[in-house]
């Protein structure tokens, strides 16, 4: 920062907050993968139970460390495109991040 080099981390999110407060301090921004928004779609695609940490992490990201916090929803057709999944995502942008959050919607291809 010193020398106005910025860093952006670009993760899925899945961390301890005591573990983004040792990077924290050298991280200007947090570009987190929000996948979906509820319990079935990450135990299912996943394989994690505890997927509310990623939204804690991102939130701490912000206000704890003054990131810069930009969300990545990779929409995969049946599995996280219907609007409860899709409306829960951006009521939590606008209400834990703030409605001038970045929120990148991209179209999953698969690989055959």
């Amino acid at each position: 920062k010193e020398n106005n080099l910025y860093t952006v981390y670009v993760t899925n999110g899945y961390m301890t907050p005591e573990a983004l407060d040792t990077i924290g301090p050298y991280l200007d921004a947090w570009r987190v993968d929000v996948k979906g928004f509820n319990d079935s779609f990450y135990r299912k695609l996943a394989r994690i139970s505890n997927w509310r940490g990623i939204l804690e992490v991102a939130k701490r990201a912000k206000d704890k460390w003054q990131m810069h916090v930009e969300v990545v929803t990779n929409i995969i057709p049946t599995m996280n495109d219907d609007d409860q999944q899709l409306k829960g995502i951006a009521n939590w942008i606008y209400s834990e991040l703030g409605e001038l959050t970045p929120w990148h919607v991209t179209r999953f291809h698969p690989h055959h």
